[in-house]
């Protein structure tokens, strides 16, 4: 197994149409906005910070909330990672997706962060169904 976070709308800003924004300072991910998935997963550190409570390399979770924001768009956020990503233990951030449940075939894009040593990066990804097209390859 992979050890990959996925995380859909962290922080998502539109220009035009709304926002979905969520700083965790309410120390809640039932509400405002609601997150769904692996809740247990999670927590709200002191420091208003979502993080894992995962502590295995094969431990797989994920978090989603739902937005209607697809043009105009901008996505804002901070990701720190404990671990040393490589091709087999990474983190994605899917930035749209039309299936809540992001470890099943869905459609959409996504962030991939991590390689192995010195050429980690963070790709953009294009997922139609169960197959993943590199559409940017963003060298770190």
């Amino acid at each position: 197994m992979k050890k990959i976070l996925w995380i859909l709308g962290l922080f998502i800003h539109s220009l035009v149409f709304g926002q979905v924004q969520d700083d965790f300072s309410d120390g809640d991910l039932s509400s405002n906005p609601q997150w769904l998935g692996d809740t247990a997963a999670f927590y709200v550190s002191g420091m208003g910070h979502m993080q894992t409570k995962m502590s295995t390399k094969t431990d797989t979770c994920f978090l989603t909330t739902a937005s209607t924001i697809n043009l105009n768009t901008t996505w804002d956020f901070q990701l720190k990672l404990l671990f040393d990503p490589s091709t087999s233990n990474y983190a994605r951030v899917y930035l749209l997706a039309d299936a809540a449940s992001l470890d099943k075939s869905l459609n959409g894009y996504f962030l991939q962060i991590g390689e192995s040593g010195n050429t980690d990066s963070y790709d953009l990804y294009r997922q139609k169904g169960n197959s993943l097209i590199k559409i940017i390859d963003g060298q770190y």
